[in-house]
């Protein structure tokens, strides 16, 4: 595993997950990828081949916005990998960090939980996903 500051160009050789293949175009989009490259991003190569883009969007000191997008050819030895990358990032960050995932994407709220997120919405964020798909919006304080 190698892990490097992320560069907009990592996102083209990354093909999403199924799950996430709602963001493709921003994912496709220069300018979205440009807006990653600015925040505190990086990206995680297993076997030389990008696995995951990962970061934090810092909304206000001691506030930021987690995001992932992984590859579809990660698998379950990788996502332990990709697990523990963001485990050791995260555990360095002071403050709030907070995650937004489909409410309808369970393996996505079984990573939150791994990962030390809380779910801080009782029921949904209503149309908040792309295309107009519901939110569940996690949290956690380090």
């Amino acid at each position: 595993m190698k892990i490097e500051q992320f560069k907009p160009e990592h996102l083209e050789s990354l093909k999403l997950q199924s799950t996430q293949s709602f963001i493709t175009d921003h994912v496709n989009d220069p300018a979205y990828a440009q807006m990653l490259a600015q925040n505190d991003s990086w990206t995680v190569f297993l076997n030389d081949k990008v696995a995951m883009c990962a970061g934090l969007i810092h909304v206000w000191p001691g506030h930021a916005k987690a995001w992932a997008i992984i590859d579809d050819k990660v698998g379950p030895v990788g996502m332990l990998l990709l697990t523990r990358a963001c485990n050791r990032f995260f555990s360095i960050q002071k403050g709030r960090l907070e995650a937004t995932v489909d409410a309808n994407l369970e393996c996505a709220h079984r990573w939150m939980k791994i990962l030390g997120f809380k779910r801080e919405t009782e029921g949904v964020m209503r149309g908040w996903m792309p295309g107009g798909g519901d939110a569940v919006l996690y949290g956690r304080i380090i």
